[in-house]
């Protein structure tokens, strides 16, 4: 019995022609997957509206200084609110649903309501941290609220990818009236009805996942202080973390002094003093009297860039 060949010439051309196509395939597929890893290389987030807080909590960990300025915060919760603390003669109340807004002012003093970005589409509060809760905005970023040891309040926003908001807008309720307005160094400072200073905004900031600053800025819209932040340009990292830092008076009246070149002792011992004209004008004259020039020099410094704080 004859046994035909296993390859004819028929098999052999349509082997030749199967092997020809893989080899093109791959060739075809090999670029792709380059850009592809390439993308992954550039991009540590993966692209979804939701910013979870296992998300939140990972990118703030990432910004040196951030969770360290609360870990020692003792809060609570309650029916409503997601957090309730006090620190450093600052009291702070952040609720569970975010449509409510953050309350927080002096401990004895008059308080302000905050309503975060995205409110009306951002999810419940989730503790990320001592002291932090975030919101899940929906939209590529999250809202994270931290009650910091010193007083101050940071509202920071996890902004997750390129097609996430460039305006995070921040509606300032003031009791009684009040007023927001931009200060010189770019930041802000809220009033109330009779012209004292209730709290100031810092300069803003905001920074992507390499530590790399990213250009931002406020601007103010009534009642609202919008933080603008152009994070959708080439060669930013995502997350990208920004800040608008709230602080109590004294603390802002401390680093509005420390501004002018007076050393932070001598600054808080010119914020402890009863803050009006008259006394600071006299204090530094009569230090002037007693030889200690320099204070007396400090104290006209003072007593000129940091009028906001002081009352006529």
């Amino acid at each position: 019995m004859s046994v035909r060949p296993c390859i004819t010439k028929s098999n052999l051309v349509r082997g030749l022609v199967i092997v020809t196509l893989l080899a093109f395939a791959c060739n075809l597929a090999t670029p792709a997957i380059a850009l592809a890893d390439a993308l992954d290389t550039e991009v540590a987030t993966n692209h979804n509206d939701s910013v979870t807080a296992t998300e939140t909590s990972e990118a703030l960990q990432e910004v040196p200084g951030i969770l360290s300025a609360s870990d020692q915060v003792v809060a609570s919760t309650d029916a409503d609110s997601a957090m309730v603390a006090a620190t450093a003669g600052t009291a702070i109340d952040v609720p569970k649903d975010p449509e409510q807004g953050v309350i927080f002012g002096a401990t004895d003093g008059p308080k302000i309501e905050v309503e975060l970005p995205s409110a009306d589409e951002a999810g419940v509060a989730k503790a990320v941290a001592p002291g932090v809760v975030a919101y899940d905005s929906g939209n590529g970023s999250a809202n994270a609220v931290q009650a910091n040891e010193d007083g101050s309040v940071r509202m920071l926003t996890i902004i997750d990818n390129p097609q996430a908001p460039t305006e995070y807008s921040y509606k300032v309720t003031v009791p009684e009236g009040g007023r927001i307005e931009l200060t010189e160094d770019g930041g802000a400072a809220v009033f109330d009805v009779n012209n004292e200073l209730i709290t100031a905004v810092g300069t803003p900031w905001a920074k992507d996942a390499n530590g790399a600053p990213v250009n931002t800025w406020f601007t103010i819209d009534g009642q609202n202080l919008i933080q603008h932040v152009q994070h959708d340009v080439p060669g930013v990292v995502y997350p990208v973390t920004a800040d608008p830092w709230w602080t109590n008076r004294f603390w802002s009246y401390v680093g509005c002094i420390v501004g002018v070149g007076v050393p932070i002792g001598v600054a808080m011992v010119i914020a402890a003093l009863p803050a009006t004209w008259p006394a600071l004008y006299a204090w530094g004259v009569g230090q002037g009297m007693n030889g200690n020039r320099t204070i007396n020099s400090y104290v006209f410094k003072v007593y000129n860039a940091c009028a906001r704080f002081l009352a006529r």
